[in-house]
């Protein structure tokens, strides 16, 4: 697959099992983009009438075919619950290299379920995935916990908003990034969740590299011209 890696990782964090699913071409075509591809998820791993706050609120990361590549603006990743704040199917995107991280490990999605019964957070390099336990990341801010953890690759956390539920808390990518409004953070909290962090190794597969890199070139000198994007 070109633009997408072709897998999905679910973390159900109630019995701790981690398991892989196939991205199919056809859905991702038809739901183009991390927003797209999380909502589809969203509705296969979620009922309507759920809880924003129960075990059965999926947390989803996602990407999109241009995220990893030299395309400009193509860097973010989306977050997709159901809002504890809104009650609606809420979609956040973030910045920074979390995104890029994902899919140089090889991922399009990642979905996250259930609740732990301590805190956890979840470690990917490449193929391995890991839930470690967070007992001595809980409690501590977003900057505290991203310098706990930032030699193991990208992380996206919560804080102590997010740990008490405060419906509006929000993931925190690369200790800058903000994905919030939603509550996103608060979700993660209800889960004893309190960071995935990413590293990869693997560059993302270009169909055609000669056109790519025209196209790319040509974006950034748009970029470049116009007054609004190019100032400093």
């Amino acid at each position: 697959m070109f633009g997408w890696t072709g897998r999905t990782i679910i973390v159900d964090l109630s019995s701790h099992s981690i398991t892989e699913s196939r991205t199919g071409v056809k859905q991702a075509r038809e739901y183009l983009g991390g927003r797209g591809l999380g909502i589809r998820l969203m509705h296969e791993f979620a009922d309507p009438l759920v809880d924003p706050l129960s075990p059965d609120n999926p947390l989803v990361f996602a990407t999109g075919p241009l995220t990893g590549t030299a395309a400009p603006m193509s860097g973010h990743y989306s977050l997709i619950t159901k809002s504890p704040l809104t009650h609606t199917i809420f979609d956040s995107n973030a910045g920074g290299h979390f995104g890029k991280a994902m899919k140089y490990a090889g991922i399009d999605a990642l979905v996250i379920t259930g609740r732990s019964e301590m805190p956890v957070y979840i470690s990917i390099y490449d193929e391995d995935v890991e839930l470690i336990a967070a007992d001595h990341l809980w409690g501590r801010d977003t900057r505290e916990t991203t310098l706990a953890l930032k030699e193991k690759g990208s992380v996206a956390c919560i804080g102590r908003a997010g740990e008490n539920k405060v419906r509006f808390a929000n993931f925190v990518s690369d200790n800058l990034y903000s994905s919030g409004r939603g509550g996103h953070g608060a979700v993660a909290g209800s889960k004893n969740l309190k960071a995935v962090v990413v590293q990869g190794t693997n560059d993302p597969l270009i169909a055609e590299t000669a056109t790519f890199e025209k196209a790319t070139e040509s974006a950034q000198r748009l970029l470049q011209a116009n007054p609004v994007t190019s100032k400093g």
